[in-house]
């Protein structure tokens, strides 16, 4: 009884997983972990390159995911407030 406590204990305790990835996946993971890991100034897990990869994924499904990434002039982003100002100022006066 005592060693299948152990046993159950001891796998319980450990609660990774082992999963099989090529050679160049390890490799691709363990650069990201070195990038994190200059960045954050902590060491990291291939684990932790791996919640990266996920919330950039899910970041990425988000319409949050694209603030930020439209690139223009000041002079493109005045024009279409004061187009934005104009359509607001019309529907006011038509509908209110």
């Amino acid at each position: 009884m005592q060693k299948i406590y152990k046993k159950w204990l001891l796998s319980n305790l450990i609660m990774g997983k082992a999963i099989k990835i090529s050679e160049e996946n390890y490799r691709w993971l363990m650069d990201i972990a070195s990038k994190l890991q200059k960045k954050s100034g902590k060491v990291m897990t291939l684990n932790d390159s791996i919640n990266e990869i996920k919330k950039y994924y899910l970041l990425k499904k988000s319409i949050i995911g694209l603030s930020g990434k439209w690139k223009m002039k000041e002079s493109e982003s005045n024009k279409i407030k004061e187009e934005i100002k104009l359509g607001w100022s019309k529907w006011q006066k038509e509908f209110v």
